[in-house]
């Protein structure tokens, strides 16, 4: 698995269980920078990513504090 992709799909992962977890406030560690950026700007994100950003982007919604570092 290409990391760029593994580090999305945990990510992602991670926001699910949040979600279920119903965790208001949460803050993700993420090994990858570009991974980071392409969740935290507006635009298009790689194709190789593009569809665990939407699913995280849908996931952020359920918080009312989120940030990733």
């Amino acid at each position: 698995m290409d990391p760029l992709v593994g580090e999305a799909c945990v990510l992602a992962e991670a926001m699910d269980l949040a979600c279920r977890k119903k965790w208001l406030r949460e803050e993700f560690e993420c090994d990858s920078l570009v991974i980071c950026k392409e969740v935290l700007e507006d635009g298009n994100p790689s194709w190789l990513v593009a569809a665990m950003v939407e699913k995280i982007h849908r996931g952020s919604a359920n918080f009312k504090d989120w940030r990733i570092a």
